[in-house]
């Protein structure tokens, strides 16, 4: 069953984004998960509601016609009485492809020369006659239970499940600037696996994650999710933890356990975006240097986080390089190691503030593919805790946060 003509089809698209459930059966709509009443007044969840489908190529054309079946058993009102206004057929019939009613259903609209305009006013028309009975008497009963979709097995969807986030929202289009996006991902670290999650939940051709790092007990505090004791004392590696979790939603995260360095750093010459998410200035030079030359945009992160006077302070760092915006990574991230003290080795890393680090990240990405408004932010950026400020460096000469290493 090809699903094209639901996504398709304004009408058909905007009842599965509220959360009906949608199916075509041969030449059928069928709207299942519909809550109804029997003769006994108790509550089912499991009825279908099946109407012809007309197809203008993948597109659907107004309803043909004002009557519809019912699949899963007769109907009643919430005081167990006959729904005599709609039901004119009590007949058990087989329709093909699988599909068996029980009976069948005309209400006619009173506008329109008797005719529906579409189908979601033909869908929901009927669902509020059949399941408002039900909702009488369950106020859980609802037909708009948003089961998660698979897609068509042809489409080239990276997802197990169709993103109706997307639908819902009416920003569906603005997704194609990531489908062809292989991004990398170096690092999973606290920030890194905010990272992770957050670029597996768009519909990027791949997500390659590199780390050599085993996932511990502190990771647990600061990276996403809630792993049990049994994953802690297995100690699996950072991008074997994250790839099965992330993996359950997008088909194509790929774990690489172990580091980029200068030996390796050729293996992100395929990538078209890399999140840069680690702590060692001098492990980052080759990987910067080779992006640089090679053209490949990308994202440095940064945090510098202190204990004062008894209370933490500190800055995130975000940093955009394109190909045409390149002269300020000497002045912006540090590729040598630390003069003094070393911020991140005191270890002081919060889940809220690798979580916004990583955000801050993927929305330089977004806005610089042209998903959000760009209004030319500057290359670099830094979020001071203390103040709440967010501060924009238009300049290629700004200054290296104090005390930030990456995360």
């Amino acid at each position: 069953m090809s699903r094209q003509p639901i996504s398709r089809s304004e009408d058909l698209a905007r009842l599965q984004a509220e959360g009906y459930t949608l199916d075509i059966c041969g030449g059928k709509l069928v709207v299942r998960d519909v809550p109804y009443v029997d003769a006994e007044c108790t509550v089912h969840r499991d009825g279908a509601l099946v109407m012809p489908l007309t197809l203008a190529g993948d597109i659907a054309n107004p309803p043909g016609e004002h009557t519809a079946h019912f699949s899963g058993g007769i109907p009643f009102a919430h005081d167990g009485s006959a729904l005599t206004g709609m039901i004119n057929g009590r007949d058990t019939q087989d329709l093909g492809d699988g599909v068996i009613v029980h009976c069948s259903f005309s209400m006619m609209p009173n506008t329109n020369n008797g005719r529906y305009l579409n189908f979601y006013e033909k869908v929901t028309k009927y669902i509020a006659a059949i399941a408002g009975h039900a909702t009488f008497l369950d106020p859980n009963a609802t037909a708009t239970v948003s089961r998660p979709i698979p897609p068509d097995e042809d489409d080239g969807s990276p997802f197990h499940y169709i993103d109706t986030a997307s639908s819902r929202a009416g920003i569906d289009a603005l997704n194609d600037v990531f489908r062809n996006e292989a991004v990398v991902i170096v690092g999973t670290g606290g920030t890194g696996g905010y990272l992770v999650d957050l670029v597996t939940k768009t519909c990027v051709a791949s997500v390659e994650v590199f780390d050599a790092d085993v996932f511990l007990t502190h990771n647990a505090f600061r990276a996403p999710g809630a792993p049990t004791l049994d994953q802690l004392n297995a100690a699996p590696l950072k991008v074997d933890h994250l790839t099965a979790i992330y993996s359950n939603m997008h088909r194509r995260v790929i774990a690489h356990p172990y580091a980029i360095d200068e030996n390796n750093v050729a293996e992100l010459a395929a990538a078209t975006f890399v999140f840069l998410s680690i702590d060692d200035p001098e492990a980052k030079a080759p990987i910067v240097a080779f992006l640089v030359e090679q053209r490949i945009p990308f994202v440095d992160v940064g945090m510098g986080v202190e204990l004062v006077s008894g209370r933490l302070t500190g800055t995130l760092r975000t940093t955009l390089v394109t190909p045409d915006k390149h002269d300020h990574v000497s002045a912006t991230i540090s590729l040598r190691g630390a003069g003094g003290p070393d911020a991140y080795r005191s270890n002081i890393q919060i889940a809220e503030l690798n979580a916004r680090n990583a955000a801050d990240a993927v929305i330089a990405w977004k806005r610089y593919r042209g998903f959000y408004a760009d209004l030319g932010v500057g290359p670099s950026s830094g979020f001071t805790i203390a103040t709440n400020h967010v501060v924009n460096s238009r300049s290629s000469t700004a200054p290296t946060l104090d005390g930030e290493e990456s995360q």
